[in-house]
């Protein structure tokens, strides 16, 4: 288990747009990491102290195991080519847009959650509370419920009893999935693990992740066939890793990344046309991109659909939920008023 935890991927696009600003500027890495010493992003002096002893940032990245394994790779190998500000922006957008996703999904969560938690605790106020109340006031007053308003106050309670064994088992599994998160250091973040109790979302949102990946590893320089590697460890275990493990096993011992995106037919038909064109063109860097933000559209509008769809249905519940009991608890009441009267 690694004691240390990664760095964030707020903390990690900061650091690579201020490292991408000082090979911009043509400014001696160890004198830009100076001028960043006090940055709060990273450890700078450790940092600075181990590049002066490497003499490669990519040597000094890979005696910090905060760092990816991805990033340290794309700068090694942009390092060889003299490509390490277009890298180090490159790697500052996708850690970027990790970010931003995350945020997005973090966002989007937060008001289904609240309707689901008012949706119980009104249901169990109004069944545990109100009603019972009422039915003193029914007493009290020498009435009783109707055996069909009983039948209907019984269900209600039932059904927030089932509601609240739901309820329970949710916050159940995301405590667990929370503690996992937080001790096993090298597992995904917990929105990650939460994502493989949607299949379908997760696809979408892996698909985007290693079109990013599959972006930064090709702007690199890295070697087809590492570049492929690299892009493929990056993919969490579901679907879509076991569909580009298949259809790596069929490859050309020879192939590369490139192949592997031709071949496996994850992009729909419009984006894998695109990619073709590029590929015959010599363009597929620069239209990789648009293929990652297109990647990166649909997992957000596919979790905003699955919500949209969500949010209606709780209100329709917790407004039906609410009226079935007041008319159950009203009608006898106004029967009894009535007879009074």
């Amino acid at each position: 288990m690694s004691t240390l935890r990664q760095h964030s991927d707020e903390t990690l696009a900061l650091f690579f747009t201020q490292l991408a600003l000082i090979y911009e500027s043509g400014m001696d890495l160890r004198d830009g990491l100076d001028v960043l010493e006090h940055s709060q992003t990273v450890a700078m002096p450790q940092l600075i102290a181990r590049l002066k002893r490497a003499g490669k940032l990519s040597v000094a990245l890979n005696e910090d195991p905060q760092f990816p394994k991805e990033a340290k790779l794309a700068l090694h190998a942009a390092e060889v080519v003299g490509q390490e500000g277009q890298v180090a922006q490159h790697l500052a957008h996708y850690y970027t847009r990790q970010d931003e996703t995350k945020r997005f999904l973090r966002d989007v969560l937060m008001l289904p959650v609240v309707l689901i938690t008012v949706l119980v605790i009104v249901m169990s106020v109004l069944s545990f509370v109100v009603v019972p109340v009422f039915e003193d006031v029914y007493r009290g007053l020498g009435g009783s419920l109707s055996p069909w308003v009983q039948a209907l106050v019984s269900a209600a309670k039932f059904s927030v009893i089932i509601a609240l064994a739901i309820f329970g088992l949710v916050v159940a599994v995301v405590i667990k999935e929370a503690l996992a998160a937080r001790l096993d250091r090298s597992n995904p973040s917990l929105i990650d693990r939460l994502l493989h109790y949607f299949p379908k979302l997760k696809e979408k949102t892996d698909l985007a992740r290693f079109t990013f990946i599959a972006q930064l590893v090709l702007t690199s320089g890295l070697h087809a066939q590492e570049a492929m590697n690299l892009a493929l460890e990056q993919v969490p275990s579901g679907s879509l890793k076991r569909t580009l493990d298949k259809t790596k096993v069929n490859l050309n011992p020879n192939s590369g990344l490139v192949d592997l995106l031709m071949v496996s037919g994850v992009y729909p038909p419009l984006l894998q046309n695109t990619l073709a064109i590029a590929v015959k063109t010599g363009k597929t860097d620069q239209v990789m991109e648009t293929v990652a933000r297109k990647t990166q559209e649909d997992a957000e509008n596919r979790m905003t659909a699955l919500l949209n769809k969500i949010e209606p249905i709780l209100i329709v519940v917790l407004s039906g939920f609410v009226g079935i009991v007041l008319f159950s608890l009203i009608i006898p009441l106004i029967g009894i008023m009535s007879a009074l009267g």
